[in-house]
């Protein structure tokens, strides 16, 4: 070859590999596919798609794992439609309210499309992010994804299964994306409302607030020494100070014992009754269901039956009763410090051997103090219904009011007879429609008792130091202006609390302690 020939040679190769260069820079991500089809552009789940169109709760089952480098640690979480209902079954089976969000993932998953090819080698998925979290035979610590999982059913077929992998540097909103058991490696236009968080996923207000006006509050504050018992194995309960504060016919607040330089603070009250109302779940603990676990499970957490049938607290009980006669009773347990998986499922905690499996959920909760960790208190809720704080029917039609003098006449006078007939067919009338309320009542306490009987709940710190007041906090001196501007009207409050010196909680899973079964 002569000078010329080799110098136009060289000078090809140069051009080549500035070529390569310049490319190299401008899609700095690629990988350098191999010689397989090219699918770029085509949806990642194609027949998924057809049946969201058709059905957009195609998707029954959602699998979420993800990794933690920081400790090692794999974390699933899960969500199904099983028995009819939404259910969490990485917290315990907890009831979710999970349908409309399952239909906007199902169709964001759906309409995610295969953006470009970013590599064929599984060298590069440890740098891309997109090691399947689940695979045991990979030994590296760093690179792993979260794989995202949709079924049609509990153990059915994958509808959908894909790792996310990191966010693509310098594009915005793109993120590298792989099927698992594949190595092909795609960039896609990732925004899923995908979450793990426990709370995003349930109902977190504790008690459904509605009309009801409350009729009633009343703390017992009685205290059980765990250290402490009779000769015959009993807790030892140490009496309290009782509080009942009541509203009287003229629709003020009372409480017995005043001074008189002493009156109720009604917005106080008012105060109680919206932070019993705000009580919010923050995690949930299954009750045991083995007879004999029962005793142990109870008073880990604060719980102590005793042998008159009562269930007491270490925290005291709060009782509030409502006009439609139902009474609800929140009895506050133990302290829990935690956050995470140990703080909404008790991952982690010392577990009784007969609870429901305590697999680990990929919570990311962040509500935590300086310590990392965030306050908790245990919580058990029962329900009952007491006709006595049922109110009145408000009958303001007075048109029907009879004369008395009809009733002077003799008892066999036409008008007389036909006066006693329509009071008989009103009283008869006002007594169906009373009947009828307490029957929805009766029906109401026996929904929320099984809502309630099978759960330990965990509520904020904060919501049991608002719940939690002595007498004085209601208290203020006579001819004093209450400490708000102006007494608002009581706030609505649904669910009331257990009667005062009642037994066990009707509806708790205490099973050979007097309540029914749950």
């Amino acid at each position: 070859m002569n000078e010329t020939a080799k110098t136009l040679a060289f000078a090809g190769v140069a051009l080549v590999t500035l070529a390569a260069a310049s490319l190299a820079t401008w899609l700095p991500d690629w990988r350098s596919p191999g010689a397989g089809f090219d699918d770029q552009g085509e949806a990642f789940f194609p027949a998924f798609a057809e049946a969201v169109d058709a059905d957009p709760l195609a998707a029954k089952v959602l699998e979420v794992v993800s990794y933690d480098e920081d400790t090692a640690e794999v974390r699933p979480f899960q969500v199904e439609f099983r028995d009819g209902e939404w259910t969490i079954p990485s917290h315990h089976d907890y009831p979710a309210d999970a349908q409309d969000r399952m239909a906007r993932l199902a169709a964001q998953v759906a309409d995610l499309t295969k953006e470009a090819i970013r590599s064929d080698r599984a060298s590069d998925h440890e740098e891309l992010g997109v090691i399947d979290p689940m695979d045991e035979k990979i030994t590296s610590l760093k690179g792993r994804g979260t794989r995202i999982t949709l079924r049609g059913a509990p153990g059915g077929e994958a509808l959908a299964d894909l790792i996310l992998g990191r966010p693509i540097p310098d594009r915005e909103g793109l993120r590298y994306v792989r099927i698992p058991g594949k190595n092909r490696v795609y960039s896609a236009a990732v925004d899923l409302d995908l979450t793990t968080r426990f709370a995003d996923w349930i109902d977190t207000d504790l008690l459904d607030a509605s009309a009801p006006q409350t009729r009633l509050i009343s703390y017992d504050t009685r205290k059980v020494n765990p250290d402490e018992r009779t000769a015959d194995g009993a807790f030892v309960v140490r009496p309290g100070d009782p509080l009942v504060i009541a509203r009287n016919d003229a629709n003020e607040w009372t409480i017995e014992g005043l001074g008189p330089d002493q009156e109720v603070d009604s917005s106080k009250v008012g105060d109680l009754i919206q932070a019993v109302d705000a009580l919010k779940i923050v995690g949930v603990r299954p009750l045991p269901s083995a007879r004999n676990a029962i005793l142990r499970s109870l008073v880990s957490k604060g719980f102590y039956p005793t042998q008159q049938g009562d269930l007491l607290s270490n925290e005291g009980s709060l009782t509030v009763a409502n006009d439609e006669g139902i009474v609800t009773t929140l009895r506050f347990g133990e302290i829990t410090l935690a956050t995470g998986d140990e703080l909404t499922a008790g991952v982690g905690e010392d577990q009784d051997a007969s609870a429901e499996d305590e697999s680990a959920d990929a919570s990311t909760d962040d509500e935590s103090s300086e310590s990392g960790q965030t306050e908790g208190r245990y919580l058990i809720v029962s329900v009952a219904f007491d006709e006595t704080y049922l109110a009145e029917e408000d009958d303001a039609d007075t048109t029907g009011t009879l004369p008395d003098d009809v009733f002077a006449r003799a008892p066999d006078d036409p008008a007389r007879i036909e006066a006693e007939a329509k009071l008989a067919a009103e009283a008869e009338r006002k007594q169906q429609a009373r009947d009828q309320r307490i029957k929805e009542s009766q029906e109401t306490v026996a929904e929320l008792n099984r809502q309630f009987a099978n759960w330990y709940y965990v509520v904020p710190g904060d919501d049991f130091r608002k719940i939690a007041l002595d007498r004085d906090a209601f208290l203020k001196a006579a001819g004093e202006p209450d400490a708000a501007d102006a007494a608002a009207p009581p706030p609505s409050f649904g669910p009331g609390g257990f009667p005062p010196g009642g037994g066990l909680p009707p509806g708790l899973n205490l099973p050979g302690l007097g309540g029914p079964q749950g």
